[in-house]
């Protein structure tokens, strides 16, 4: 049992860093283009899609 309540070593001096805000920001807009065009696949139809010049699409 320690004789003194305070920790023999000093607490690691704390980073604070903004890399996960980026990375949290890249991956919510990522998935967010994703989603959209997964959606406009989903719903237009082949012409409006051949209209933008897709050639080539997995089939629905």
């Amino acid at each position: 049992t320690p004789t003194s309540p305070l920790a023999p070593f000093p607490p690691p001096p704390e980073l604070h860093t903004r890399v996960p805000e980026f990375y949290g920001f890249v991956a919510w807009t990522s998935t967010s283009l994703l989603f959209m065009v997964y959606s406009f696949w989903a719903i237009l139809s082949d012409a409006y899609i051949q209209w933008f010049s897709v050639t080539w699409y997995p089939s629905r």
